[in-house]
């Protein structure tokens, strides 16, 4: 996942970014990129679907402030389904609401319990270490998966 044209918040004129992509109850916060407008975030975010009745998937960049609150530097509301659509798709550029010229790129796999993506490929956005903890017991069936979105 990664940004471009964010807004100037720091007094440098720079941000210091982070996301948080929320689904649901589930929430998942990247690491903060220091002095950028055009943070690289190597970040997977993982969320088991579905989740209640939750049909959107919430996405907030924040400029990190030490002192005081942290100032949102844009929005994204991404329906479910834009997302499954996205399964297995290079990228995707989204405007950010709240933002003149904010973007992310963000890229969708839907994976299942065993690592494995639509296709029933090792999934590209799986950590080869989790996948060896998803595979450890041997093949598993469910009716639920997970969608990962990340770079």
């Amino acid at each position: 996942m990664k940004a471009k044209g964010l807004d100037k918040a720091d007094i440098m004129g720079k941000s210091d970014p982070y996301a948080v992509l929320v689904y649901g109850k589930q929430q998942q916060k990247s690491s903060v990129i220091k002095n950028t407008l055009e943070p690289v975030w190597d970040f997977t975010a993982e969320f088991k679907i579905p989740d209640e009745d939750n049909e959107t998937i919430k996405l907030e960049i924040f400029d990190s402030d030490k002192i005081g609150k942290d100032k949102s530097l844009g929005t994204l509301n991404l329906p479910l389904v834009d997302v499954l659509a996205m399964d297995g798709q290079d990228g995707r550029w989204f405007s950010l609401a709240g933002s003149k010229k904010g973007e992310v790129l963000l890229m969708a796999d839907f994976v299942d319990e065993n690592g494995n993506d639509s296709r029933g490929n090792p999934s590209a956005l799986v950590n080869p270490m989790s996948r060896d903890c998803l595979t450890k017991d041997g093949p598993k069936t469910s009716q639920s998966g997970n969608q990962g979105l990340g770079t």
